[in-house]
């Protein structure tokens, strides 16, 4: 593995570009159909592109020697440092790649919810006691979703604490 580091003269210096081309990959919806659309989108990626090139021309740029791999720490004036591996003779950032694990998290939880949701599984919610209730007082709130539910104020709970509602 130590013999697949890339020199430190193959490091291009695009390593914000990187990132913002990965967030805006995870985070644009569908391509547009229209002209008008695809131009502005086009012409917009051409900007942000076009700043992320002269921080990352601003940037400081360290290298460190792992003995396995390297490490290059990119940082951008004003902005959080970025940084990439260099192994398997390439140059990898890792910012990039948390973007996009970011992202799948997000889309799997989602699903996960959706999946729950279709189950008709109970929810659960936190709700605070109001103020002046009494054991096995009823009372009306909304869930998350805005449907009203009603629940009864369980033995032992007092105005102001949190209980733990299904719905």
């Amino acid at each position: 593995a130590a013999a697949t580091k890339p020199p430190q003269s193959s490091f291009t210096g695009d390593a914000l570009k990187t990132v913002l081309k990965a967030e805006r990959k995870a985070t644009r919806g569908p391509k547009p159909r229209d002209f008008w659309g695809k131009l502005q989108r086009k012409f917009t990626s051409a900007v942000d592109d076009f700043f992320a090139t002269l921080q990352d021309r601003a940037a400081d740029v360290r290298f460190y020697d792992c003995d396995l791999f390297m490490v290059c720490k990119v940082t951008p004036p004003g902005a959080d440092p970025v940084w990439l591996v260099g192994a398997f003779y390439q140059w990898h950032n890792a910012n990039a790649v948390a973007v996009y694990v970011n992202r799948w998290l997000a889309d799997f939880a989602s699903a996960h919810a959706a999946a729950t949701r279709r189950r008709g599984a109970a929810q659960q919610m936190l709700i605070r006691v109001p103020p002046g209730a009494r054991a096995g007082q009823r009372f009306r709130a909304n869930t998350p979703r805005g449907d009203s539910i009603e629940f009864v104020v369980p033995n032992g709970a007092a105005a102001g604490d949190v209980i733990v509602v299904a719905y």
